[in-house]
């Protein structure tokens, strides 16, 4: 599915449910769904959504792209360059704690965790997203 985008030369944000749990929270939100209900959001997946607002998944991308339709919809978002910054993964070590998860600041001599990246050290390219 990226790889279908990529070639049609559409800005895309991938959000990988993997690298931060916090986005999985934000589709349960999204979908109206019980949190208990995560198991369904991944049997889901992939999800696209245009604008905040549900496309469909990569079966409704394939077949626009069969009929001729995807590039035409997509017209409106063409134009992504591929990003030296961050290698076009779309994630950036943290400009912060640099990866290594906990922030400068100390309370009752324990180090905090990082606020601004995830539980992986890293935030979105701030480059190309």
């Amino acid at each position: 599915m990226e790889e279908l985008l990529r070639a049609l030369n559409i800005r895309v944000e991938i959000r990988d449910l993997n690298l931060d749990s916090r986005l999985l929270d934000e589709l349960v939100d999204r979908l109206t769904l019980d949190p208990s209900d995560k198991d369904f959001v991944y049997g889901s997946l992939p999800l696209v959504y245009v604008n905040g607002k549900y496309f469909g998944n990569d079966a409704t991308l394939f077949e626009f792209n069969e009929a001729g339709q995807l590039a035409q919809t997509f017209s409106n978002f063409k134009g992504r360059r591929l990003c030296t910054f961050c290698g076009d993964s779309g994630y950036t070590l943290c400009v912060d704690c640099h990866g290594g998860k906990k922030s400068l600041r100390i309370f009752q001599n324990r180090s905090l965790r990082c606020a601004t990246c995830d539980e992986n050290g890293i935030i979105p390219c701030r480059q190309c997203l």
